[in-house]
């Protein structure tokens, strides 16, 4: 069953009902044939999405606030990948099912970007009549990431803070790596930070989590098997070698040259400070870039050395 998008005589479009409360939440302002249009309401007996047009309205960016609970882990065969790492750090990633209820009580939307200014942002409360259905999976896809140190190697000195960092910037690749589907996955850890920033990432609750491991968890949000998260158990080595670039981007700021061009000196941190003076407390960058170089040291990311090849370092 699909639902359709209308906004007085003409048709926008049509969703899906499973991947409906996803993309469109009462309130929101989304671009539909380039033009901005605010949710009235969702019309679960019609089948309906009423909209309306928001004339010199510029493209709000919107971030749902959303409570997922996930229950017992039942692994998949052959879905257990272990590895020993550098350091005397080991890490799992495992490929299960399990029972994942999600809530939506209500949403952020951004006028500019996600700035976390008091004056640039507001909170959207979803109940009474605009309040969504939860959503119940009971055979969701989860990948469940594990970093434990073993024998001497020495624990991070902030472990909720480093796992935060790592979801966060998996959470920011994730319109990179699925342009069309990033909607559907959700990534965190157990909730232990507080803060606007931290109030942006999905709150879980996780039965069985491994408190002395640096743990992330990633859901699939959708009744259909996607194949998302499996892309991202068959294919995490690549995708932290990739944050590890990002992580060694961060700390380097010099200006390149070679012959008549120049790349200008830019302020890597500049996205991760949120549009505040400062980098949040809860993000750990440092410590999520030694972290990672520890997974992969730049001299052997080969994502880095093109990098450093290209600009003649």
């Amino acid at each position: 069953r699909s639902f359709t998008l209308v906004a007085g005589a003409p048709t926008l479009g049509h969703i899906p009902r499973d991947q409906l409360y996803q993309r469109v939440l009462p309130g929101q302002i989304h671009v539909f044939g380039g033009k901005p249009y605010q949710v009235d309401a969702v019309d679960e007996a019609a089948g309906v999405v009423r909209l309306h047009h928001r004339a010199g309205t510029d493209r709000a960016t919107n971030r749902p606030d959303l409570r997922i609970d996930v229950g017992p882990l039942r692994a998949l065969r052959d879905a257990d990948d272990t590895r020993a790492l550098g350091l005397g750090w080991t890490a799992r990633a495992i490929l299960a099912e399990a029972v994942v209820e999600i809530e939506t009580p209500g949403f952020f939307a951004f006028r500019d970007g996600i700035h976390l200014a008091q004056a640039s942002y507001s909170y959207t409360a979803l109940n009474g009549p605009n309040a969504t259905p939860a959503r119940r999976y009971d055979q969701a896809r989860v990948l469940r990431l594990t970093f434990t140190p073993e024998g001497n190697a020495t624990p991070p000195p902030d472990p909720d803070r480093l796992a935060f960092t790592l979801a966060l910037l998996l959470t920011e690749a994730l319109p990179t790596l699925f342009p069309e589907a990033h909607a559907f996955v959700r990534v965190g850890t157990a909730p232990s930070l507080v803060g606007p920033l931290a109030d942006l990432m999905p709150r879980f609750s996780i039965e069985g989590d491994d408190m002395a491991a640096i743990s992330l968890t990633v859901v699939e949000d959708a009744h259909a098997d996607l194949g998302l998260v499996q892309a991202l158990f068959d294919t995490w080595p690549q995708v932290f070698t990739l944050l590890g670039a990002y992580a060694s981007w961060l700390f380097e700021n010099d200006a390149q040259s070679d012959g008549e061009w120049t790349v200008a000196s830019l302020d890597p941190l500049d996205f991760l400070r949120y549009g505040l003076d400062q980098v949040p407390d809860v993000l750990d960058l440092e410590g999520a870039a030694s972290f990672l170089h520890e997974l992969m040291p730049p001299s052997l990311n080969e994502r880095t050395q093109s990098r450093w090849r290209f600009y003649g370092r």
